[in-house]
């Protein structure tokens, strides 16, 4: 199993926000930024976001249970040195595991994230 750290502090979500590159698929966006000096080496770190625009605090907490869920079976490898913001985009008509497993493949590779074995 890939082992990755949890992307907490407000701040480094605001860098990877400012300074990263995004990527956006119909479900999902994804924000990477790639960090420099000696942090350049450790895990990646990975942050979930939900839109303050679902109103539900608990709909909010589900989504992000969600995307937790497909980016810890999704079982990528992912390059060092990274923090990475994925946001979720839908509302009502809820996306199943698999569309948004294939999506999220499909951006990781798209920002070149993935680790070749």
């Amino acid at each position: 199993m890939p082992t990755y750290e949890k992307l907490k502090r407000n701040i480094d979500f605001t860098r990877v926000y400012r300074r990263g590159q995004h990527w956006s698929g119909r479900y999902l966006v994804l924000h990477a930024y790639q960090r420099r000096g000696k942090d350049r080496d450790t895990l990646p770190r990975v942050g979930f976001a939900v839109a303050k625009k679902v109103r539900s605090s608990v709909e909010r907490n589900r989504m992000k249970r969600v995307l937790r869920e497909t980016f810890r079976l999704s079982e990528v490898d992912l390059h060092s040195g990274y923090d990475i913001i994925l946001t979720a985009r839908w509302q009502d008509p809820e996306p199943d595991q698999k569309t948004l497993h294939k999506e999220l493949l499909y951006l990781l590779r798209k920002m070149e994230l993935i680790a070749e074995a």
